[in-house]
């Protein structure tokens, strides 16, 4: 059974890439809805968890209000200056000191 997230809207951003993941990308939850961003090709996907756990199903595309709902709270890294990746050229090697 899911964990209910009483209302909060939890963010996971990143600017770099993940040993585990593929993908650079941004994802955001509120209640039982998640939207991942997928910076190298903007894709979104939205599943709500309640009903898909395993994330097989996307919404996005029957469900453009909550999708909409979701991009407006990410404003956020505009206000933060939050650091976004280039997704056209490589990312720099990391600085060893």
């Amino acid at each position: 059974m899911l964990a209910e997230n009483s209302g909060r809207v939890v963010v996971i951003h990143t600017s770099r890439d993940l040993e585990e993941s593929d993908h650079l990308f941004n994802s955001i939850r509120e209640g039982n809805f998640k939207l991942i961003e997928f910076f190298e090709d903007d894709r979104l996907e939205l599943y709500d968890l309640a009903d898909d756990i395993g994330e097989l199903q996307n919404l996005a595309q029957k469900m453009p209000q909550r999708v909409r709902s979701f991009e407006e709270k990410q404003e956020w890294r505009t206000s933060v200056k939050a650091e976004m990746i280039a997704t056209q050229s490589p990312l720099p090697e990391p600085s060893v000191r």
